[in-house]
């Protein structure tokens, strides 16, 4: 999860920050609803707070996004970077957050091998 609790020495006192922003309260104030907005909001940036589809249905998601033949090259780029476990370092960054403003745009944020999943909630915490 992307965050870390942070003391700071002088002045003394202790801080929570998430992502490098700070939350809005100290250690000691941290309680449930601040813990369950953190990972709601951690969810929902990682993309599992809706259901997460297949493989098929990424590519499904993109050629309604972004057309056919777009939606192909960038679903065959998608399944190019799974299989070197992540962007190829000779992607320029130019053309690397093109790819990832267009996933983020047909609403791709994580792939499902098997099934789909269902989206997570944090609904059962108390």
């Amino acid at each position: 999860m992307p965050s870390r609790l942070e003391r700071q020495v002088r002045p003394r006192r202790e801080v929570v920050r998430v992502q490098g922003e700070r939350l809005g309260c100290g250690v000691q104030d941290l309680d449930a609803v601040a813990v369950r907005a953190v990972l709601e909001a951690t969810m929902g940036e990682l993309g599992l707070d809706k259901p997460i589809p297949t493989v098929l249905g990424v590519r499904e998601r993109l050629i309604e996004a972004h057309g056919r033949r777009r939606g192909q090259n960038l679903f065959r780029v998608l399944l190019e970077a799974r299989a070197f476990g992540g962007w190829p370092g000779d992607v320029p960054k130019q053309t690397l957050r093109r790819y990832q403003r267009q996933l983020a745009e047909a609403g791709v944020k994580a792939v499902s091998l098997d099934a789909e999943l269902p989206g997570l909630s944090v609904e059962n915490l108390s």
